[in-house]
């Protein structure tokens, strides 16, 4: 795609992949709060709505011929997908730990440790669910939803990687800088095809433009999966577990989610976040949304036999059902031959005595949420077609 820059002569452009990413490995990227900024992210915004509304978005150079990106649209070995999420507060960081600690296993890219982003967040993955994210445009290109700042956000956020005004868009913007800071050229290329596909195509079908998102996604992981030479590629809170349609985006992929008894998960909340504190009532009425709107999700990713693979486990189980039990679940996610780690050994991740005193934590100042309706029980009955509870079922 073509971007006209504030350092370009008024009728010069330059390609964004040659223009950009010498820079962000010079400079300390835009920072998002000086008028030049302001201008320069204007200007381009303006420049990709006005191609397309005039019909002449600009074919990218060797479009479906560039070599570097047709060795991404699918691998010898395709890779292991593995998306794992929870509903706040539910111990997903305990499965993330096993299975980072398993052979062949490598993580999609976060933004990476920085004072700024919350302390267990810095190999979240940001592309797929953030704000300026696959997700907004999603909405706004397939599902047809008013979000006019959609394209703008994903231009300021994932591929400028402007810093911005708002707390809540720093992990993407780091997110941005580390993988362009590692992938560059690569990734600007992906970005410039994408967009034309979605942008410079009136006559495309809704089908055509899905096709769009995955072959992007496909690529994107790919490009990663190479570089790692990884067998698999774990997700770690890519995309939250009531959003679960959104794999759609992908195709092809494993998805769990970690479940916890809500009388432990809502103490936790209510001891470890120091930005926000909830009723019992509210968090309830949350949750309710959030398991049902992970099973109504997943039922919907059956119906379109894409390849998805939705689960759920509980916390407990995964911790207090021993070694046996997580084999024959990573067995299950990774395939026949996957291993637990010796959680023994000198950096292990997991460890199930530590993560065990996270459990019965509500036996201090009694069960809260199961007051309000909501129980282990509840969550059974909802996650039931899902919930994986051990071999022998």
């Amino acid at each position: 795609m073509l971007f006209l820059t504030l350092r370009a002569k008024p009728n010069d452009f330059v390609y964004l992949y040659e223009s950009l990413s010498e820079e962000f490995e010079e400079t300390p990227l835009l920072e998002g709060n000086d008028k030049e900024t302001d201008e320069l992210v204007k200007e381009i915004v303006t420049k990709v709505h006005m191609y397309q509304d005039k019909g002449i978005y600009p074919v990218p150079p060797n479009y479906n011929q560039d070599e570097e990106l047709l060795k991404l649209e699918s691998l010898k070995k395709p890779v292991t997908k593995l998306f794992i999420s929870g509903f706040g507060w539910s111990g997903s960081s305990a499965l993330s730990d096993i299975i980072k600690d398993c052979p062949g296993v490598s993580v999609m890219p976060g933004p990476g440790k920085h004072p700024l982003i919350n302390l267990g967040a810095e190999d979240e993955t940001t592309i797929f669910e953030q704000t300026g994210s696959l997700e907004a445009l999603w909405d706004r290109f397939i599902l047809d939803e008013r979000k006019p700042t959609a394209l703008s956000d994903f231009i300021r956020i994932h591929v400028l990687g402007v810093l911005p005004k708002r707390a809540l868009e720093m992990k993407a913007c780091f997110w941005t800088r580390a993988f362009v800071k590692k992938y560059g050229k690569s990734y600007y290329k992906l970005v410039d095809e994408f967009l034309y596909e979605l942008l410079g195509r009136p006559e495309a079908s809704l089908e055509e433009k899905k096709e769009s998102f995955k072959r992007f996604s496909t690529r994107l992981i790919n490009l990663v999966a190479i570089e790692e030479e990884a067998d698999i590629l774990l997700f770690d809170n890519a995309i939250k577990a009531q959003n679960i349609s959104r794999l759609e985006m992908i195709g092809d992929a494993t998805c769990i989610v970690i479940s916890r008894d809500p009388d432990d998960q809502y103490i936790s909340m209510q001891n470890e976040n120091i930005y926000v504190t909830r009723s019992p009532e509210t968090f309830v009425s949350m949750q309710y949304e959030k398991i049902n709107a992970f099973t109504n999700g997943a039922n919907y990713l059956k119906e379109q036999e894409d390849g998805i693979r939705p689960y759920a486990i509980f916390f407990e189980d995964l911790v207090l059902k021993g070694k046996e039990w997580r084999e024959d679940l990573l067995k299950e996610l990774l395939g026949p031959d996957a291993k637990a780690p010796d959680e023994n050994a000198p950096n292990a991740r997991f460890k199930s005595a530590d993560s065990a005193k996270n459990i019965g934590q509500f036996k201090t100042v009694g069960r809260i949420s199961s007051k309000y309706g909501l129980s282990r029980d509840v969550y059974e009955k909802i996650l039931g077609p899902y919930l994986w509870k051990g071999k022998e079922n």
